[in-house]
């Protein structure tokens, strides 16, 4: 991680702290907080036009009571220098460049371990808060996928790898971003995705999700030998599964 990047997180999470204390130190704003948090999460048996109206009115509470504090504004402003700043740096790259590939949106690629024989001990392995992961740009051999990240995108392309005849993983955690994942038409999938804004894409179904949760099995799951199962739990962003 770069000394740019970690002097952004550090003055992020200065500034978080500053917004912890001003909201607990406002009772209005911390029950307007509350109030609008309840509405967002609250499990009913109400029909889907009121559960929507109650997200609505819940989203509402929570960005006032976000947008009536300063640390909440500088927040943004801290964020937003971040990402127009490599504009006007003294980087050999031109601003065309970077319109192109935006600091936050270049590839990483995550090289996954050999499934030959391991070593019992304990096996680390760096994640990055922020940026697009794509894994499987080039081939890899397969190991189960499991991470979690604050914000960006993430491309999963299994065409180039093979997965083991099992079920396999990937679990996917995030605040913020779109999740694409490309599977071989003959491995069976089997989907479980929950998202407080967002929506499930693949050949067969587009749904819109809001604070819900979807399981999708694929036809013909158990009958073939190599499977695959996927979990993403974000906050805000798309899901989209694609066959190969």
């Amino acid at each position: 991680m770069s000394g740019r990047m970690k002097f952004f997180i550090f003055s992020e999470l200065l500034l978080f702290l500053w917004f912890v204390y001003q909201i607990s130190s406002n009772f209005f704003l911390l029950i307007v907080l509350f109030m609008g948090l309840y509405l967002l999460f609250r499990n009913d048996s109400a029909s889907l036009r009121r559960r929507t109206n109650h997200n609505r009115l819940g989203l509402l509470f929570v960005l006032f009571s976000v947008l009536s504090t300063q640390a909440a504004w500088l927040m943004g402003l801290v964020a937003i220098i971040f990402m127009i700043s490599p504009y006007f740096g003294n980087s050999h790259q031109s601003a065309a460049e970077y319109k192109k590939k935006p600091p936050w949106h270049q590839k990483e690629f995550f090289a996954v371990d050999s499934l030959g024989a391991k070593s019992p001990k304990a096996e680390f392995q760096k994640m990055t808060w922020l940026g697009r992961d794509y894994i499987g740009k080039t081939a890899f051999e397969w190991d189960d996928i499991n991470f979690t990240k604050f914000m960006g995108e993430t491309v999963i392309d299994l065409g180039n790898t093979i997965l083991p005849n099992k079920e396999n993983t990937i679990v996917i955690r995030k605040v913020v971003g779109n999740t694409k994942i490309l599977v071989p038409s003959e491995v069976g999938i089997t989907v479980n995705y929950s998202t407080l804004f967002g929506k499930f894409k693949n050949e067969d179904d587009n749904h819109t999700l809001k604070n819900e949760q979807i399981k999708y099995v694929e036809d013909h799951y158990d009958e073939k030998p190599r499977k695959l199962h996927i979990v993403v739990n974000v906050l805000i962003g798309e899901l989209e599964v694609i066959s190969l």
